[in-house]
């Protein structure tokens, strides 16, 4: 999935290319040498797969060619360049229109966008209230400051009202401000948590990798060089391994639903009011709610030909394997992550029949809506051999993408609002 990140003047992305290490699903590492790509494995084997055009004078390929070779590397050896390999860590790596980019660039885009989104808001508030920009400005100050305060528990509810009332009382549009406040506030914690969702995610593609890449789990004793095997592994590194799965998905997934809490927030009419909007859950199941609170679709809204990954265009069932997962574990702590299906294993289906070490955590197989499959005497099943590195990789991209989308479409829409003003 190429990710579209429009409008944004904080992106920053590269081409593949010979200066960077990447990683792969199933604990495999590439290199971009000279004259092509070497996949390493764990066990001291490796791939190579040859560059077939001609270098520049300089012995560099073109950017396409770098990008059509890993494209022959992904589809030859079943794996998936997901992660940038550091000194010492690893970013989750994204592709873009513009090339690889990674999750604090990607937070660095949204972020962008939402301050174009702020200032249409103040905007807005301006223009209906016919607050004054000073008048404002003070308010949102003093809203700052009443945070501050509330941050280091010296004001609760009680206190909170008193001083609004009293701000209020004197002329400051406390109502205003912290209207513009809150919005801020839950596009905060959308990209915290879609950080967070990141983060845990590359520590199960470090941890996978290390698996693959150290001697305790080295190739199994007795088994010829040219005979290929799989074994079942079970350790604290494993179960290390299900807990990054587990917060990775379930940050995942508040990050959605914080997306759907900012889109109703800047929706719902009449607007203005600060209040947090109360009982919302992403809406992409089938006959759910999109617009709550008076909110309503507007002739000037972006379609789903322009934005199909706005809250407002999804397709009911897109995210369902994902919410799942997400629901089985806050509910009932998912038995599944917590006993990670993890097999390691040589020259296997899972990579083609390639002659390459691997490390695969399965995911229990799903039916189109993301419902789980099972038999009335068994829970769960595998039979799909389906990939837990990329499930849940995908599910980031779409992640990404829907929140982008979204702010794109109240951008739109708030642009709008100021122009018909």
């Amino acid at each position: 999935m190429t990710l579209r990140i429009g409008g944004s003047t904080s992106l920053s992305a590269e081409a593949i290319g010979p200066f960077r290490t990447y990683l792969l699903t199933h604990g495999l590492l590439l290199n971009f040498a000279g004259e092509g790509a070497l996949i390493t494995d764990g066990d001291g084997s490796s791939l190579s797969f040859p560059e077939s055009s001609e270098p520049n004078e300089f012995g560099r390929y073109s950017n396409e060619a770098y990008k059509q070779l890993l494209e022959t590397v992904e589809r030859e050896v079943n794996a998936r360049l997901i992660c940038i390999k550091g000194e010492s860590s690893y970013d989750a790596a994204f592709r873009t229109r513009e090339g690889l980019t990674t999750a604090p660039w990607l937070a660095e885009a949204l972020l962008d966008r939402l301050l174009t989104l702020e200032v249409l808001v103040k905007q807005r508030v301006v223009q209906a209230t016919g607050t004054g920009e000073t008048e404002l400005m003070v308010a949102s100050h003093t809203v700052a400051n009443i945070e501050d305060e509330i941050s280091h528990g010296r004001i609760g509810p009680i206190d909170l009202q008193q001083l609004i009332d009293s701000f209020e009382s004197a002329g400051i549009p406390m109502r205003e401000a912290f209207f513009m406040e809150n919005a801020t506030s839950i596009a905060e914690d959308m990209r915290h948590a879609m950080l967070s969702a990141c983060h845990h995610y590359e520590n199960l593609a470090g941890g996978i990798l290390a698996m693959n890449h150290t001697g305790q789990f080295g190739r199994r004793s007795g088994i010829p060089n040219n005979e290929p095997w799989e074994q079942r592994l079970s350790s604290d590194e494993v179960d290390a391994l299900s807990f990054d799965f587990a917060s990775s998905v379930i940050a995942c997934y508040t990050a959605l639903d914080l997306i759907y809490l900012l889109f109703v927030y800047l929706t719902r009419e009449p607007f203005l009011n600060p209040e947090f909007p109360r009982n919302l859950h992403f809406p992409d199941a089938h006959g759910r709610q999109i617009f709550r609170y008076g909110g309503a679709p507007m002739s000037g809204d972006a379609g789903t030909g322009d934005l199909p990954y706005a809250v407002a265009n999804i397709v009911p069932g897109q995210f369902g394997s994902l919410r799942y997962s997400r629901n089985a574990l806050v509910h009932s702590m998912m038995p599944d992550s917590m006993r990670a299906k993890v097999y390691q294993g040589w020259q296997m289906p899972p990579i083609n029949n390639q002659p390459l070490l691997y490390v695969q955590y399965l995911s229990r197989d799903v039916d189109i809506d993301g419902e789980p499959i099972a038999h009335p005497w068994v829970r769960r099943f595998y039979e799909k051999q389906t990939d837990a590195q990329e499930n849940l990789f995908e599910w980031l991209q779409l992640t990404w993408q829907c929140a982008f989308d979204t702010i794109e479409w109240l951008i739109q829409r708030w642009s709008n609002h100021v122009d018909q003003a």
